[in-house]
């Protein structure tokens, strides 16, 4: 476990030192060989993507949820719905020779699978009537649809913000990481119809420059094993976190 040097942190791992102490809580941690360490004072640098990736939640969530009122266990809901999104999201690919097998997400790191989301149907079963929910069923479906409405407007609006900043990433001047997509990239196809956590990959196959020299056009093959030539615009194509080619390059600047 990973955190900064803010004082709550730092407080809260004081009194956890007091905790670990007993034999119990102890051979626990040790036997799932937990580690707590902070990252170097004064360096800012350190958990930039954690920080970039927290930041991008939070404003998302905040702009959302607004002043709306949650109960303990419908937070919980919300944010556990919107972990599951953001650990399935793709940030490289599996690769078996020159097909694209899946795409490579937090969550596989993780658990070792990737996530699957529990149907979102409302049951509206009565069958066990001595059941007395308190509040009533109607009320009770009325919040979790709005639960979904939260948590489907977080979803639309943290996916465009974060291929926004993939993008950028990718096109900002001087960034280490700037580099324009090339034959052979494998790229998120930024499609406004996409289901929930779920994500079309595609692999350039051509790239088709424009009479001023600029790309104006590539065609890539899907992913999923969906052997489809598609010509998008450069816009609607964002490399991923981590490519071959960033992959390259730093192992030839590390030689």
């Amino acid at each position: 476990m990973i955190s900064d040097n803010r004082s709550t942190f730092k407080s809260v791992a004081k009194i956890t030192q007091e905790i670990v102490k007993d034999p119990c809580v102890s051979d626990y941690l040790s036997g799932l060989k937990v580690k707590w360490s902070f990252n170097i004072e004064k360096a800012p640098w350190w958990g930039g993507t954690l920080g970039r990736m927290i930041g991008l939640t939070k404003r998302c969530l905040r702009k959302i949820v607004g002043q709306a009122k949650f109960t303990h266990d419908e937070l919980m809901t919300v944010i556990t719905e919107i972990e599951s999104k953001l650990n399935s999201s793709p940030i490289s690919c599996i690769m078996s020779s020159d097909d694209l097998e899946e795409p490579l997400t937090p969550s596989y790191l993780i658990v070792g699978r990737h996530l699957l989301n529990l149907p979102d149907d409302i049951c509206y079963c009565n069958a066990a009537e001595d059941f007395n929910a308190n509040p009533s069923a109607f009320l009770l479906n009325k919040r979790m649809k709005y639960l979904h409405t939260v948590v489907d407007r977080f979803w639309m609006r943290w996916k465009n913000e974060y291929l926004i900043n993939l993008r950028e990433r990718c096109n900002k001047k001087g960034n280490s990481h700037s580099k324009a997509i090339q034959f052979g990239d494998i790229v998120i196809i930024h499609s406004d119809d996409s289901a929930h956590s779920f994500w079309k990959l595609g692999k350039v196959k051509e790239i088709i420059p424009g009479l001023d020299g600029e790309v104006r056009g590539m065609i890539q093959v899907l992913s999923g094993g969906k052997r489809t030539s598609l010509m998008r615009r450069p816009v609607r194509l964002i490399p991923l976190e981590v490519n071959d080619h960033n992959t390259e390059s730093s192992t030839a600047n590390n030689t």
